[in-house]
């Protein structure tokens, strides 16, 4: 259930819905290669975090989370 939840927060961020300082945390993975890669255009650039809280943060668990969203959605 929180999945779905960072899921439309991920989702308003990228059409513009949300607030400016969410919008700016997410990164699309293909601005970050110089080379086109398969699946980059939708998928999120996941920050390196080594702790745990880090890697509990609205950035990771929302770029992870968005991720693992089937194509077809």
């Amino acid at each position: 259930m929180i999945d779905n939840g960072i899921n439309t927060m991920v989702f308003n961020a990228f059409n513009d819905l949300a607030p400016v300082y969410l919008s700016d945390l997410f990164t699309i993975d293909s601005d970050s290669h110089l080379r086109p890669l398969r699946n980059t255009s939708t998928d999120l650039q996941i920050p390196n975090q080594t702790s745990n809280n880090g890697q509990r943060c609205f950035l990771c668990r929302g770029a992870k989370s968005w991720n693992g969203l089937p194509r077809e959605i």
